[in-house]
């Protein structure tokens, strides 16, 4: 139970030994010491939270840290001009090494109070290196909240701050979060020359664990957002190279599993077999559970592709990881992954409860890319024509393609998929404007196979892939009748 401080009577948590707000012992009332002394006391209490948090006593250390920012609270208030700003900086960097530790203590909460301050100390000093400290990790803790709104203009602040003080690193860090924070919202325009410049950044500093990050990230970009699985895996590849270098043993895990993925939509069955098998002994090497489940989903979709009757059981491990470990976009997708093997199998019904929850993710306001409602509903709208429901299935199939118009096919996977959907729905009652749909999920198709160098995997793409071969069987049907 808190524990009522008889100097001041602030409210302090159960196991302080030390006021948080006037430093007073709480079970005794301590002298004032003069300024000097605070000061040389604040320094021994900081490198004693500092000791502390490093040996993983985190109640210890947010004890000194709480005692020498109110010992520094009673030094400012009669400091001058000079000491003042120096004792500010001193506050900003003890609480710049106390937020972190709020989760583990139990009270997250107590993160943005101790990020706002800092935001406000940092601009209080005029010190731009503590001021673009602020402003990012404010920025992603919004991030990391699913709070875009208040995240954007700090993300957008800090990218002109970091680039005046000729930081590299951290400028090109911040580009990605913005990028990534941009495509999720459905606002792909600027996303790829957000990721190119941060990759520029990257490679001007030679810095390979940065360089492994940002190739990564367009092989992301190359796979999901333009539909060019081909280019993908050329990233994904240097991405390997580089965590490789630099032991960085999770982001090859997600390289590899990326890689995987992209071999399976360009339908090179074999490769993106042996792709996830070293993706599997390296996610068993680090005891990554979410990787393990991203790893599932992309197994059982490449099960899928290949028609193995399988597909349906890794699939449903995948499920029930991604549900354990409760995040959105993770479940989102295995989700997805167990409907489209359900209705390959042309087991409908049995992917309602599935959809069900897909579309309450989307509802809650997690943090899913504005996508998953475009895709969402076109695996409804294919769910309820197929179990004698034409007219909800039309509505449902309407909704995904108005979405897919306003949001554009950049920054949607295959989305040849969501316009071949429609076409079926339409087709079902005989509507003319159907052909319309297949000549531009046609169009997307090739365009992707385009971009396709090596004339094998071209053929494998337009042939191997289900939903391409879907695409190319309906146009050769309706232009040889």
């Amino acid at each position: 139970m808190p524990i009522k401080c008889h100097q001041c009577g602030f409210e302090n948590p159960d196991g302080f030994a030390f006021c948080g707000r006037c430093g007073t012992r709480l079970d005794a009332i301590l002298a004032a010491p003069s300024i000097d002394e605070r000061q040389a006391t604040v320094k021994q209490l900081k490198e004693a939270g500092d000791a502390a948090k490093r040996s993983a006593e985190t109640r210890i250390a947010l004890e000194h840290y709480q005692q020498a920012l109110a010992l520094l609270d009673s030094a400012i208030m009669t400091s001058d001009a000079t000491l003042h700003v120096q004792l500010i900086k001193q506050r900003f960097d003890i609480l710049a090494e106390r937020y972190p530790l709020w989760p583990s203590a139990g009270w997250p909460n107590r993160i943005e109070p101790d990020l706002q301050e800092m935001l406000a100390l940092a601009r209080r000093a005029g010190d731009g290196t503590r001021l673009s400290t602020a402003i990012t990790a404010l920025a992603r803790f919004y991030l990391n909240d699913g709070r875009d709104e208040p995240a954007r203009p700090l993300l957008e602040e800090a990218v002109s701050l970091l680039r005046t003080q000729s930081d590299r690193a951290g400028e090109a860090a911040v580009l990605a979060d913005l990028a990534r924070m941009n495509w999720r919202a459905g606002q792909f325009e600027s996303v790829a020359n957000a990721f190119q410049r941060a990759h520029e950044l990257r490679r001007h500093m030679g810095e390979p664990a940065g360089l492994a990050r940002s190739y990564f990230d367009l092989g992301l970009l190359y796979r999901d957002g333009l539909s060019q699985p081909f280019h993908a895996v050329s990233h994904f590849e240097k991405s390997l190279e580089f965590a490789r270098l630099t032991g960085e043993a999770e982001l090859e895990t997600r390289g590899l599993i990326g890689m995987g993925v992209s071999w399976t939509r360009l339908g090179d069955a074999v490769r993106a077999r042996a792709v996830l098998e070293q993706a599997q002994r390296k996610a068993a090497e680090i005891n990554s559970a979410e990787q393990s489940a991203w790893l599932l989903i992309a197994q059982a979709d490449a099960l899928r592709e290949s028609g193995s009757p399988s597909a349906s059981r890794v699939s449903d491990r995948a499920v029930a990881a991604a549900t354990e470990l409760q995040l959105p976009d993770l479940e989102w997708s295995a989700l997805a992954g167990h409907v489209l093997i359900g209705q390959a199998a042309g087991a409908w019904n049995h992917t309602r409860a599935a959809l069900d929850r897909m579309q309450e993710l989307e509802r809650a306001g997690l943090k899913l890319h504005a996508y998953c409602a475009i895709w969402s509903n076109s695996l409804m709208a294919r769910m309820q024509l197929h179990t004698g429901q034409p007219n909800p299935a039309s509505e449902t199939s309407t909704r995904a393609i108005e979405a897919l118009q306003a949001h554009g096919l950049y920054g949607v996977p295959v989305p040849q998929a969501i316009l071949w959907t429609h076409f079926e729905t339409l087709s079902s009652a005989n509507d003319p404007t159907a052909v319309h749909y297949l000549r531009q999920a046609r169009e997307a198709m090739l365009a992707q196979a385009n971009t396709i160098g090596d004339g094998g995997l071209r053929a494998h793409f337009l042939r191997d892939v289900a939903i391409n071969r879907a695409i190319g069987d309906d146009w050769a049907r309706i232009h040889n009748t």
